[in-house]
């Protein structure tokens, strides 16, 4: 199983020829988290190829369309989880690896920005191909998760140096000063 599929939606007509006749069940969440499970027990420590890292953001993406359903609702199953190495991250030396919530790694801003300037440098949850990070949102601002992640914008500080001469700015001088009176009211 790659990610949930509803046969319901592809066969409409033929839901009863499965569950009836072949007695094929509804696979729910649990399933996915142990398919994720098994892939992070699998690709523990070694590095992982795209192909895998779109396997496990798909279940990821339908995981987090769970959580969101009913964000008040913290599943056992999905508590489990958040003990296992789920997280496909760019490590500058180790390559693509499944990283954990007590592993330090940074979660990407979102226009992609610091990624481009800081990726090579430090670890960053891997961008996917195919699924964007808001669909797995969900589950990185859950309370199983969230603690832990750290932000790649929120470990950045920006510092301005200025260089050249200081020079007064007349005209931008006297266009605020003209405006002063209005402020002080």
């Amino acid at each position: 199983m790659t990610s949930k599929i509803a046969i319901k939606t592809i066969y409409p007509s033929l839901e009863k020829f499965f569950r009836t006749q072949l007695k094929v069940p509804s696979a729910g969440p649990d399933i996915l988290a142990q398919e994720l499970k098994s892939l992070g027990k699998q690709w523990k420590g070694t590095v992982i190829p795209a192909l895998v890292k779109e396997q496990i953001y798909a279940i990821l993406s339908n995981i987090a369309q769970v959580i969101l359903a009913d964000p008040r609702h913290i599943p056992e199953w999905f508590t489990n989880l958040s003990d296992e190495d789920i997280f496909p991250v760019a490590s500058p030396s180790k390559g693509l690896l499944l990283y954990g919530r007590g592993d330090h790694f940074y979660i990407p801003d979102r226009s992609g920005k610091l990624l481009e300037m800081f990726g090579s440098q430090v670890p960053v949850l891997a961008p996917s191909d195919l699924t964007p990070f808001h669909r797995i949102q969900p589950i990185l601002d859950s309370p199983c998760f969230s603690p832990q992640m750290q932000q790649l914008e929120g470990a950045v500080k920006q510092h301005s140096n200025t260089d050249g001469v200081r020079c007064l700015d007349v005209e931008a001088t006297r266009k605020y000063t003209d405006r002063a009176k209005y402020i002080e009211r």
